[in-house]
C-alpha cells in the first residue's frame, strides 16, 4: 500500500493546540479513501508559526515534511487547506514546481487533488486566496493596535520598572493594557541613570 504524509500547522498561539489533532483526522480520512497508507512517522506538523516566507526558517515540522520528500518517503501528501502548508507567493510557487517535478500527489481535505487535470488552477485561486486572506489579518491587527495606542493602551509587555494593568469595561470584559510604575524595579532604573 502507497504511503501518505500528513501536515499540519497553526498559526498563532491564541489558537487551540488541538488544532493539530483536528487537521491531521481531518486528512486521514481522504488520505485512506484514495488508498494510502499514513504511517505515524510521516505525521509532520509545526505549532504556533506563521505561513509566511518570513517564518519558514522557524518550521521545523515542513523542513522535515520536504526532507522525506526529497527521499520519496511516500506518494502523496495530505493537508486540510494549502494555506497549511503555506500563505507566502514564493513557497507558493516552489511548492507548485516540487509537486510538479516529483510526481508526489498533493491533496487538500478541501479540494485540491494533483492527479485531476485542474489541479493547479485551483491550486493557484485558493494560493491567492490564502496571501489575501494573510494581507487583510495583517491590515487588522495594525488597525487594531494604532487604535489601542490612540486610546492610550500599550500593545507590547510592560517593560523593566513598569507593570502592565489591564483595564475592563462595564461588562467586565478587558479593553485594554496600561503601564503603571513599578517602585522597586524603578528605584533600580533611577539608580542605573
Amino acid at each position: 500500500m502507497p504511503n501518505a504524509a500528513i501536515y499540519a500547522r497553526y498559526s498563532t498561539h491564541q489558537q487551540r493546540e488541538t488544532s493539530i489533532e483536528d487537521q491531521v483526522r481531518r486528512c486521514t480520512e481522504p488520505a485512506r479513501r484514495h488508498g494510502y497508507e499514513v504511517k505515524p512517522d510521516l505525521v509532520f506538523s509545526d505549532a504556533a508559526i506563521s505561513g509566511k516566507d518570513e517564518a519558514l526558517d522557524k518550521r521545523a515540522g515542513y523542513h522535515d515534511l520536504l526532507r522525506a520528500w526529497d527521499a520519496r518517503d511516500f506518494d502523496a501528501v495530505v493537508v486540510d487547506e494549502l494555506s497549511r502548508l503555506t500563505r507566502g507567493g514564493i513557497e507558493l510557487a516552489l511548492l507548485h514546481e516540487r509537486v510538479d517535478r516529483s510526481r508526489v500527489r498533493l491533496i487538500t481535505a478541501d479540494g485540491i487533488d494533483s492527479s485531476q487535470p485542474s489541479w493547479s488552477l485551483v491550486f493557484n485561486v485558493q494560493g491567492a486566496v490564502a496571501q489575501q486572506a494573510r494581507r487583510e489579518t495583517r491590515h487588522r491587527v495594525v488597525r487594531g493596535m494604532l487604535g489601542q495606542l490612540e486610546r492610550g493602551y500599550m500593545i507590547a509587555d510592560a517593560p523593566f520598572g513598569y507593570r502592565a494593568v489591564v483595564d475592563c469595561g462595564p461588562d467586565g470584559k478587558p479593553i485594554g493594557t496600561r503601564w503603571e510604575v513599578e517602585d522597586g524595579e524603578a528605584a533600580i532604573v533611577r539608580t542605573m541613570y
